[in-house]
């Protein structure tokens, strides 16, 4: 360690104030600190603007021959006496952090789900700014706004997308095409199939591997089974029709996704309308249309509500069919079901991960042995964390319970329960 210089002292000089050589310090590891990689260096003169070193500096000094006007007021003693500890232990916890060694990364990355670039939102430059600011990975970007497929495949716009983001050291991990296959307008269906394989088209030019689509639906909530209760075939059921219309429009979608390897990751929601929202409908779409490239995105909280518990067991089952993971929570009112019961709409909200009734160290276990790997999507639809301060806490909430990658071993045989 370098020694520290001194200076000659006179006579007249009286020996500094412990906050005189504190502030003395803080100069020093200042300028030590500033020549560290990403601390931001202290103006010379930041005791004038700072208000709590100025104070204690203020109050604590004690009068030299060469400042004689630089003394405590009246009364002040007591109060910067409190403060000058809190302030030590500020700047020396400001020392460790910076000194202590950078986190490794996760085994799985973080993203969540923007429409950077469509109207009335950010740009994709001011997307990737806030996602690196906030320690997220990678992004998920709408086939609207940059990733329009107009913009990407006919206009050069894929470069543009690849740069923003890997001068930010990011990279893109799924697109959104909601896509209704399953309308029974067949005009619909046909123009829905269209942007979904211009969709793969887009994923390959700017080097995404999986994209996030919705099984499809002609009704909403799940009323393609009939009413409640009602016994399978009878005259409101519809999944026998559906299952072979989802048939019939996924198989040329397969084949593309194929041919550009890129992968159909299934959005397992139902209230906005997709049948394939439940293990029974899985295993008929997954054996319908029998691809490598075609499988689901897991998001466990539809699954709290709709008491396909525990989620853990959910996603052993289909283990080798995670293509993607778009996580959210959710909280069940107890009280409220009582209340409302099952057809009730305030006995269970959506929240972000860590907000909610789920378990994300066990959910996350349960993905990884399980052979999934990739990416934690944070999707906000939290009435109590709305924006962007919802995805960031829902970030540092998984980064919190997943295992640092730094010596972690894949499972060799994945967990299985059926």
């Amino acid at each position: 360690m370098r020694p520290r210089p001194t200076r000659p002292r006179t006579a007249s000089e009286h020996r500094p104030s412990a906050a005189v050589v504190l502030s003395a310090t803080v100069g020093g590891l200042d300028r030590y600190l500033g020549r560290c990689q990403g601390w931001p260096q202290m103006p010379a003169t930041a005791h004038r603007s700072c208000p709590i070193p100025r104070l204690i500096l203020l109050a604590r000094a004690q009068p030299r021959a060469s400042h004689p006007g630089l003394a405590y007021p009246r009364g002040l003693r007591s109060l910067t006496s409190l403060l000058s500890p809190f302030y030590t232990y500020f700047l020396l916890a400001a020392l460790i952090q910076k000194m202590r060694k950078p986190e490794e990364g996760r085994v799985m990355d973080i993203s969540f789900t923007s429409s950077a670039g469509a109207e009335n939102t950010w740009s994709l430059e001011e997307c990737a700014t806030w996602a690196k600011k906030h320690d997220f990975d990678c992004v998920r970007l709408t086939d609207s706004g940059v990733l329009d497929s107009e913009l990407v495949l006919e206009q050069g716009g894929a470069s543009e997308v690849k740069e923003t983001l890997s001068g930010h050291g990011l990279y893109l991990s799924c697109i959104s095409a909601h896509c209704n296959l399953l309308d029974d307008d067949i005009e619909v269906r046909e123009a829905q199939s269209e942007r979904l394989l211009r969709a793969i088209e887009t994923a390959r030019a700017v080097d995404c591997p999986v994209i996030i689509c919705g099984s499809g639906a002609p009704v909403r909530n799940g009323q393609f089974y009939g009413m409640f209760s009602s016994p399978p075939g009878n005259a409101s059921d519809r999944t026998d029709e559906l299952v072979d219309r989802y048939s019939q429009m996924f198989e040329p979608i397969a084949r593309a996704a194929e041919e550009n390897d890129i992968r159909i990751a299934h959005d397992v929601a139902v209230r906005m309308g997709n049948i394939g929202c439940n293990p029974e409908m899985w295993d008929r779409l997954l054996d319908a249309v029998a691809s490598d490239h075609i499988g689901l995105s897991c998001d466990p909280s539809h699954w709290v509500w709709m008491m396909m518990m525990p989620a853990e067991d959910v996603i052993r089952e289909y283990a080798g069919k995670w293509y993607f993971a778009d996580v959210k929570d959710c909280e069940v009112s107890e009280r409220m079901l009582y209340r409302q019961g099952i057809i009730g709409n305030w006995w269970w909200q959506y929240r972000v991960p860590g907000r909610g009734d789920l378990d994300w160290a066990k959910i996350s276990g349960a993905l990884i042995e399980s052979g999934y790997d990739y990416v934690l999507c944070v999707e906000n639809e939290d009435r109590g964390m709305p924006g962007l301060e919802g995805l960031a806490y829902g970030g540092r909430h998984l980064r919190r319970v997943l295992p640092s990658r730094e010596g972690h071993e894949a499972p060799k045989t994945p967990w299985l329960i059926r």
